[in-house]
C-alpha cells in the first residue's frame, strides 16, 4: 500500500471557522485561497519527487493541524480548538488534494478521513497542515 506525506504551510483563513458568521464573500475568497495553496503545494511535491502511482481511486486521510497558541494579534488564519472544527474548516483543503491529482474525488465512496488531531507548536513559523494519504485496495 503506497503512502504519500504532504505538508502545507498554511492554515485555513478565519471564514472557514465552522462557527464563523462571515461575509460569503469572505468565506469564499478563504476557501479558493486555502484550496490553491494545497493544491500548488502538493503539485510541486509531486512533480519533485515524480510520484506516478496517483491519482488514488480509493483513499484514507489523516489530518494533523498543526497550530500555535501564543497571542501575537489577529493574523486572519483560523486555529482550531478541537478536531471536528478542524476537519470542518478543510474541505476546501480537501478540495485542493483532488485538483492536485492525488485524489480521484472525495466523495464518501472514494475517500475516509480516518484521524483529525490538532498539534499545539510553539512558533507560528511551523504552522500548517500535514495530510497523510493511504491508498485503499
Amino acid at each position: 500500500m503506497a503512502i504519500k506525506r504532504f505538508f502545507v504551510p498554511t492554515l485555513p483563513g478565519s471564514a472557514l471557522s465552522p462557527n464563523a458568521r462571515k461575509h460569503w464573500s469572505a468565506k469564499a475568497r478563504d476557501a479558493k485561497q486555502l484550496r490553491t495553496e494545497v493544491a500548488v503545494t502538493v503539485l510541486s511535491v509531486v512533480r519533485q519527487q515524480g510520484w506516478q502511482d496517483l491519482p488514488f481511486s480509493k483513499a484514507r486521510l489523516e489530518i494533523e493541524v498543526r497550530v500555535c497558541r501564543k497571542k501575537l494579534g489577529a493574523d486572519g488564519y483560523y486555529r482550531p480548538r478541537d478536531e471536528d472544527n478542524a476537519q470542518a474548516s478543510l474541505k476546501s483543503a480537501i478540495d485542493g488534494l483532488v485538483d492536485a491529482g492525488v485524489l480521484a474525488d472525495d466523495t464518501a465512496k472514494q475517500l475516509r478521513i480516518t484521524k483529525t488531531t490538532l498539534v499545539e507548536i510553539e512558533t507560528r513559523s511551523l504552522e500548517g497542515i500535514e495530510f497523510t494519504l493511504g491508498e485503499v485496495a
